[in-house]
């Protein structure tokens, strides 16, 4: 009988030795799976010590980490950001979260995120390109114009940086600044097929056709194929009143169906085009 109990008395010991239960022992022993790269060990025992101390900052961390090494990157993004908001301004915490949030799609976290790192001494350079692009992702043209501008400033010799930054200012309506950019890169750069076509556009935006129609003209000579130059001239043709223009437009609308096949928007212009023509010659 005392062999029986003495046998189960070191089988108890062993079996609680063996199992973490307070919230330190869980702690150290999901920070030593988190290491050796035993990541569902890891999830278990941190999931358990954030049970017993639900805003442990390093528990946090570790298990948002853990999930992002398993590519789970909504549950480290989760964890990572109920880590930021008990911890702001947590330049290690946010790093992990830039990419968990990243990968997980939600771009106005991963935005956040890089800006905590700026704040907390990344250079503003080196983030930049990643913060316009988040801020076109979300929709917040204002900030993506305003980083674009300042890639600008620093890169004078990358012709890309005035399309983004002519692009951003038309789209918030400053027509007249998106010519003045793109007239800068013409200046500097020559009259290269981008920096005209969007100029065209601007243009077109502007109401002002028949300049707009010289540019698609001249890009239309050069490549007789592009159903872009086509659809853009056909485009600033039929917004003109002249009878001419707009049956070339109709020439020129057909011949991108011919190309494109079905489209909504050419197709529903040429049966426009189409009606006006038939009653004006009834």
């Amino acid at each position: 009988m005392r062999k029986l109990l003495f046998v189960l008395t070191m089988a108890m010991m062993i079996s609680c030795a063996g199992e973490p239960e307070t919230f330190e022992e869980l702690a150290k022993a999901g920070e030593r799976s988190f290491i050796g790269g035993d990541y569902f060990k890891a999830r278990g025992y941190l999931s358990g010590a954030l049970e017993l101390k639900p805003s442990d900052r390093q528990a946090l961390y570790l298990l948002g980490l853990t999930y992002s090494r398993e590519l789970m990157y909504d549950s480290a993004a989760f964890y990572l950001g109920r880590a930021d908001i008990l911890y702001p301004n947590d330049h290690e915490i946010n790093l992990a979260l830039y990419e968990a949030a990243l990968n997980s799609g939600d771009f106005k976290a991963a935005r956040e995120a890089l800006r905590v790192l700026v704040v907390t001494g990344d250079p503003m350079g080196n983030h930049l390109e990643a913060l316009a692009e988040l801020s076109i992702q979300i929709e917040d043209i204002s900030f993506a114009h305003y980083y674009y501008r300042q890639l600008l400033e620093r890169e004078p010799d990358n012709p890309d940086r005035y399309v983004q930054v002519g692009n951003t200012a038309a789209d918030l309506g400053s027509l007249s600044v998106a010519i003045e950019i793109v007239d800068s890169a013409i200046e500097k750069f020559g009259p290269n097929e981008s920096f005209l076509a969007n100029k065209g556009t601007y243009l077109a935006a502007q109401r002002k056709y028949p300049q707009a129609e010289q540019i698609f003209r001249s890009l239309l000579a050069d490549d007789t194929t592009s159903a872009a130059h086509q659809l853009n001239l056909a485009s600033v043709l039929a917004a003109q009143d002249t009878r001419a223009k707009r049956q070339e437009a109709l020439k020129l609308f057909r011949e991108v169906r011919a190309t494109l096949g079905a489209h909504r928007l050419v197709d529903s212009t040429i049966q426009v085009l189409e009606a006006e023509f038939r009653e004006s010659s009834d």
